[in-house]
């Protein structure tokens, strides 16, 4: 059967292959961001890498289904005779439920990600206060008129 797609099939078709476009370049993104990731993380980091990876790679599942879902269901015929197609509802059902799957997953890597990155600022601030106080315990050292000693040095 020769026959040309509909104006809808078309535009399906470019917008499942924009989304597979879209997955394969965030996929290749995820690569290459694994592979310039340092082997030696803290168990912390680790875990933190391994729940975003696992999220990431989810997302981008779904997003080849959602890609899948959009040819067949715009292919799909709206009703079959009279009564509405059940199939075709159940595509589009499905579609909209990975869509909303996706946001969630979006939602949660947002809230991971600044929750992970509020963790380090304040790691980074303790470490901060740490040398101030270093710093200050050796200028009043100084000022005594201490003799400097090994453990004075700043250097690490």
């Amino acid at each position: 059967m020769n026959r040309f797609l509909s104006d809808i099939e078309l535009a399906s078709l470019g917008l499942a292959l924009v989304v597979f476009l879209v997955t394969a370049l965030l996929g290749c993104r995820e690569w290459l961001d694994r592979q310039a990731r340092p082997r030696q993380l803290s168990p912390e980091d680790q875990e933190h890498f391994v729940r975003r990876d696992r999220r990431r790679s989810t997302g981008l599942s779904i997003l080849c289904l959602l890609a899948l879902g959009i040819v067949i269901g715009s292919r799909t015929p709206i009703r079959v005779g009279l009564q509405p197609n059940a199939v075709f509802l159940g595509i589009w059902l499905a579609i909209f439920g990975l869509i909303m799957v996706l946001l969630m997953l979006a939602l949660i890597d947002w809230h991971d990600l600044r929750r992970y990155a509020r963790h380090k600022k304040n790691a980074i601030g303790r470490e901060r206060l740490t040398i101030l106080h270093e710093i200050d315990s050796w200028k009043s050292r100084k000022s005594d008129g201490d003799p400097p000693t090994a453990d004075d040095s700043l250097a690490p």
